[in-house]
This record gives structure tokens, sequence and C-alpha cells, in this order.
């Protein structure tokens, strides 16, 4: 199901491939298969490119990087996303998980709650067991 999104996804970028928005979307999707690599290559183009500044893209690409234990990185963009958007409580969260996995040796993971949950059509009260933070011993 997730993979027939990813090709229409692709199918409308090969269309309009300046729909920063797709891309986005398509990003959510690259993280949700767990294809980290080719997300943060989707959000650094919607970074780059888009004429709109969002916290969200930051946010999205900081959950990857952290995914790759990549966390100067992540560390970088969740800064970025809270500094865009000061309400993201939820990347205050994700910084603390990332530092504490830090301290301790351990392999973050921050899955992106919100998206996660829609995509697999969750119900709002739901979406907090979706998102919960995955740690794990190295």
């Amino acid at each position: 199901m997730l993979r027939d999104a990813k090709r229409d996804l692709n199918r409308a970028l090969k269309h309009s491939p300046k729909d920063y928005q797709v891309m986005y979307f398509r990003g959510i999707l690259n993280f949700s298969l767990h294809y980290f690599y080719d997300a943060i290559t989707d959000f650094e183009t919607v970074i780059e490119k888009s004429e709109e500044t969002n916290a969200k893209y930051y946010l999205a690409r900081g959950r990857c990087y952290a995914c790759l234990s990549m966390f100067k990185e992540a560390i970088t963009d969740l800064s970025i996303a809270i500094n865009l958007n000061k309400d993201l409580l939820d990347v205050r969260q994700d910084l603390i998980t990332i530092i504490l996995g830090l301290s301790q040796q351990r392999k973050v993971c921050v899955p992106d709650r919100r998206h996660r949950a829609r995509l697999h059509g969750l119900p709002e009260a739901d979406r907090t067991r979706a998102g919960k933070l995955h740690i794990s011993h190295h």
C-alpha cells in the first residue's frame, strides 16, 4: 500500500517536478518506509527550493538524521524547527531523547508522530501511541 502511494507520488512529480508539497509528502512516505536517505534528499530539495520556510521540513529531515545516528545534523535541524515554530513541543522531546541517547551510547530513532498516524489511518486519540520514540541499545 505505501509502495503504491510512493509510485503515485513519483508519477505526480514527473508531471510537476516543482510541486514541493508533493515532494515533502514523498519524503514523509520514504521516512515511513525507512528509506531515510531518500527522505533526506526529498526534504533537502524542499528546504532549498521551496519558497516557503516551514518548521515541518526541518523537523522531518532532523528525524531522518536521528534515525541514521547523524546526531549533529539532527540537533541542528530540530533546533531550526523550534526557532521557526516555538509551539513544537514534540521537537523538544525529540531533542531530549537524542541527547539522552548520545549520553548513553544508544541508537535513537524519532518517528514523525502526526504523519505516521495519518499514513496508518489511526484516529487522533491513537497518535500518541503511534508516535512513541524508539531507543535501542547498540
